[in-house]
């Protein structure tokens, strides 16, 4: 099992840190700071603990108000759903081929037909 520093590092490009380039170093911990900028390094979280931590974040701030956890997140998720798009559509006619086919699935050429008929 690696350490906590393996797995810090292994998140991090080449090993480094991303604000100034040193080498995170093996003694890292969870919550440590960068020697050279200050950047602080976490460890990774599963996907429930991920879930979890912002879950009880929303809940800290809005208690237990659904509806304005969900208006609080509404402009956030648009703007990551965009630039998701962005991406897409900056790589090129290959990449919305696929990105469609992966969101349509069977539909994805009757949804395109339908698309471009309604265009026209």
């Amino acid at each position: 099992m690696p350490t906590i520093a393996e797995t810090i590092c292994r998140q991090y490009e080449d090993g480094k840190c991303p604000d100034c380039g040193d080498n995170i170093p093996d003694t890292m911990v969870d919550g440590g700071e960068c020697a050279n900028c200050g950047h602080v390094f976490y460890a990774p979280e599963s996907d429930s603990e991920r879930i979890e931590s912002l879950k009880n974040l929303l809940s800290s701030r809005f208690g237990r108000d659904d509806q304005a956890m969900s208006e609080a997140l509404d402009d956030l998720v648009h703007d990551l759903a965009s630039q998701i798009g962005s991406s897409i559509n900056n790589g090129g006619l290959d990449s919305q081929i696929e990105f469609i086919s992966e969101q349509c699935g069977d539909f994805a050429v009757k949804t395109v037909a339908d698309h471009i008929e309604g265009e026209g």
